[in-house]
């Protein structure tokens, strides 16, 4: 294993691998069964050693595996090859893999139909949708209050100018320093959103492209590489914060796009003339069903599910004039 499987292999053992380190250890870990071995070696040490404090001298350490990998002349016992790979893990991953990654992690997560408001160490409030997992290392102490999303959470960040607040996401990160503002960041899409709600939020590509937004801004990043913006009504798309969800004369392509971003599933319109139809309406902590059967029967419009995907069909409207 070269340094980089090393480093790679502590960032998995941590949970700290960004999307395409873990493509990579994926790669690597299905190359073959002695990949595959190794890491499980690995995994058991670490977990065996979280509650256990260990010192160890290095230089011994390194002495002894070197021994015990020089080119063979005969076959050690298992105990002793083992025991050889414990001691490796410790050299190789080295004092970063053992102290840095070592910090407790906090992790936050929610289940199905769960939407979950927590306060963070630092005073922020964060409220995350379904199926989404937020973590952060050592209580938000440090230079930089540092964490890392993955799904969809509003954040209302309290203002520390001399500690930043960074999101890393699947594909880029987030920084602000003081405002409210809403993430959409699933590591099984090829899109990303930040959506502000109040103050003003930097959002930055892997690729070290990046949009600078203020209230009633949108950003949308998509796998293809682009980086767009819009305006939009922010209060009206965090809704899902208080359980609600709103329209306000909205064209049916973004009534379609609120219900799917709120219930996380897939909806296409059949025609683009569904598109030109407006909605008016509220629901108050509503269910999948109730939206759909309340928008089709004031539009006129069927619906129908074709995989995982809800098919919206109907006559539609003219457009606006």
């Amino acid at each position: 294993m070269d340094s980089n499987i090393y480093n790679l292999v502590a960032k998995k053992l941590a949970n700290q691998c960004n999307a395409d380190e873990e493509l990579e250890f994926e790669a690597w870990v299905s190359l073959n069964n002695t990949n595959r071995e190794t890491y499980n070696e690995f995994e058991k040490l670490w977990h065996n050693t979280t509650e256990t404090a260990i010192e160890i001298d290095v230089d011994k350490a390194w002495q002894k595996v070197s021994e015990r990998t020089a080119p063979k002349t005969f076959k050690l016992p298992t105990h002793f090859m083992r025991y050889a790979a414990a001691i490796a893990v410790f050299v190789m991953l080295g004092f970063w893999a053992i102290t840095t990654l070592r910090i407790p992690t906090t992790l936050i997560q929610t289940a199905s139909n769960e939407l979950k408001q927590v306060e963070l160490p630092d005073g922020s409030k964060v409220w995350l949708h379904e199926y989404a997992k937020l973590s952060f290392k050592n209580n938000l102490k440090g230079d930089k209050r540092e964490l890392t999303l993955e799904g969809l959470a509003f954040f209302e960040v309290k203002r520390d100018t001399e500690h930043p607040f960074i999101i890393s996401t699947p594909h880029g990160e987030v920084e602000v320093l003081g405002t409210s503002f809403e993430v959409s960041a699933y590591k099984n899409e090829p899109f990303e959103r930040v959506t502000v709600r109040s103050g003003k939020v930097k959002f930055k590509q892997q690729s070290g492209n990046f949009v600078v937004l203020t209230a009633n801004q949108q950003a949308i990043y998509n796998n293809t590489g682009a980086l767009d913006s819009a305006t939009v009504q922010a209060e009206s798309l965090v809704s899902w914060i208080k359980g609600e969800l709103e329209f306000e004369d909205d064209k049916m392509d973004k009534v379609v796009e609120k219900i799917a971003r709120y219930f996380h599933v897939k909806i296409k319109l059949e025609n683009t003339e569904i598109a030109n139809c407006h909605f008016t309406g509220s629901f108050k902590k509503p269910s999948l069903k109730e939206v759909l059967e309340v928008v089709c029967k004031t539009l006129s419009l069927e619906q129908s599910k074709q995989g995982e995907t809800i098919i919206i069909k109907g006559k539609g409207c003219e457009p606006s004039k």
